[in-house]
């Protein structure tokens, strides 16, 4: 069988599968309504995760959209038996998980509005690929939406050398911890023996080797030495879509793509190629080395007309993690003012629009506002004026477009309740959680042993009581004094802020 060889791999070192939020129907939604197409509504819709692994990219969003149905298939039945457990634990019944080989893939399944293939794509044999891609023209819905990421040439070529080279060495081990071990080795001594060279190889195995010391053991084995990992250029890609009815829509995020607004001087450059929007594409991939797309694909017949459609922006409703470094500003004036994002950028503006919409998604955070909120935050301004300038957000990738509205609470309720499938990772000890907008969201001190008591019917006294007891156990430490009443007093002023941090990492829901 043609997975054989993958199948064991996967079952004796699984892949431990985390959240990605392009993937998550609603942001595919988003992007699909910017060009055009009207993809089905994500409360109700039916989504099919092909190599969902242990279940960390299918299970929030099945927690968070309890209306819609998932059906999640892996070879590995060992990792679909870890992602039933976590699924029984949160009591689903919107989800399926299927231990299957995806050339068995029933005929009869139904159809799916949504198909999300995320790290699959580019480590399967060729028959496999080509399965992928028919099964998404046979089973996606007609204004479905598709997910496919692949590893891209000409990055990949770059890489390759690094992959060869780990591979080569790690080769000449048996266990799967054996071959990890070499490969970070061999990557050690390969960047020693280039450090005194200033040329571009040596550069390569050096920003290679940094990288490899912070990946987890199961991503450096089967992205690196697993037999297959095939990259692609995107118009390779593209052809075989077409072969099958398909055609690529847009990366996701809108911004990654041949759309977005890109730093430096890519963008003048693309100006002057062919304009053609896949050309376009694959020119961007050329000029900025590209290692990694994650692409959003529909039927060819969904895409009526290949361009931007900012007055879409008028029917949805957008997030942006953003403070303003002076909340008393006044955003009528052209002072100019600085915003901070949720990625580390800053942004800089003196124009009393703009201010005043960043100051309306900066109040809404963690829920989306709406069109009509960021309107008015706007001024005396048309609607077409905040579609265009929203549209700009979208593609600098400072705003997430969303078609509905997320669970989420606008405020800390006297009982919090936090997002059932963060609560039960920070019960497991761990510190990085996924939150109801499907990012990652890293926790500090005690702060995973406060979400786990987040159910919605303790108060902060029952918190407090509950943390005193696990301090007592030896479960938790802040360093707090051993005098009862001291270390209730350090609890009682470490929970506001404690709480604040949930909800702003969009961890508390209604």
């Amino acid at each position: 069988m043609p997975g054989d060889g993958i199948l064991d791999s996967y079952e004796e070192t699984p892949y431990a599968a985390g959240s990605h939020w392009e993937t998550h129907p609603d942001s595919m939604a988003g992007v699909a309504a910017i060009l055009g197409v009207a993809a089905p509504d994500v409360r109700t819709c039916r989504v099919l995760e092909i190599g969902c692994a242990t279940g960390g990219n299918i299970l929030p969003p099945a927690v968070a959209l309890p209306g819609a149905k998932f059906v999640g298939i892996d070879l590995s039945p060992r990792q679909i038996e870890m992602a039933r457990r976590v699924a029984e634990a949160l009591g689903l019944s919107n989800v399926e998980l299927h231990a299957m080989d995806l050339m068995a893939f029933p005929a009869d399944a139904g159809q799916f509005d949504y198909v999300i293939c995320h790290g699959v794509y580019s480590w399967v044999p060729e028959s496999v690929r080509s399965k992928i891609v028919e099964l998404c023209a046979r089973h996606l819905a007609p204004r479905g939406v598709a997910f496919i990421s692949f590893n891209t040439y000409p990055g990949w070529h770059v890489r390759g050398i690094v992959r060869d080279m780990m591979a080569f060495h790690a080769g000449r081990f048996e266990t799967h911890q054996q071959k990890i071990a070499e490969a970070r080795r061999i990557m050690s001594i390969a960047a020693e023996a280039v450090s005194d060279r200033e040329t571009i190889f040596a550069k390569i195995v050096a920003d290679e080797a940094r990288e490899i010391v912070d990946q987890l053991d199961y991503y450096v084995l089967h992205e690196h030495l697993d037999a297959i990992n095939r990259p692609f250029h995107f118009h390779e890609f593209q052809r075989q879509l077409e072969e099958f009815g398909l055609t690529y829509l847009s990366e996701s995020p809108l911004g990654s793509s041949a759309w977005g607004r890109h730093g430096g001087k890519i963008q003048p450059a693309l100006a002057q190629l062919p304009p053609e929007p896949l050309a376009q594409e694959q020119y961007l991939d050329f000029l900025t080395n590209r290692v990694f797309r994650r692409s959003l694909v529909c039927h060819r017949g969904a895409l009526v007309e290949r361009r931007l459609h900012p007055e879409a922006l008028a029917g949805m409703q957008f997030s942006a993690m953003i403070r303003a470094q002076n909340p008393l500003m006044d955003v009528r004036s052209t002072e100019p003012e600085r915003f901070e994002t949720g990625n580390g950028k800053t942004i800089s503006t003196n124009n009393p629009i703009m201010k005043g919409m960043l100051v309306g998604l900066s109040q809404a955070w963690p829920n989306a506002a709406s069109f009509n909120d960021i309107r008015a935050a706007a001024g005396d301004v048309d609607d077409a004026a905040v579609c265009g300038m929203l549209l700009e957000f979208v593609l600098s990738g400072i705003v997430t477009a969303h078609g509905v509205a997320l669970p989420l609470v606008s405020a800390i309720s006297r009982r919090p309740r936090g997002f059932d499938y963060a609560r039960l990772q920070a019960s497991d000890g761990l510190d990085v959680v996924t939150n109801v907008r499907h990012r990652s969201v890293v926790l500090e001190g005690i702060d995973p042993a406060v979400l786990a008591l987040l159910d919605g019917q303790q108060d902060a006294a029952q918190i407090i009581a509950a943390l005193e007891q696990r301090i007592e156990a030896g479960e938790i430490d802040i360093g707090a004094p051993a005098d009862p009443a001291q270390r209730r007093a350090a609890l009682e002023n470490y929970l506001p802020p404690c709480l604040d941090r949930l909800h702003r990492g969009a961890l508390l829901v209604g």
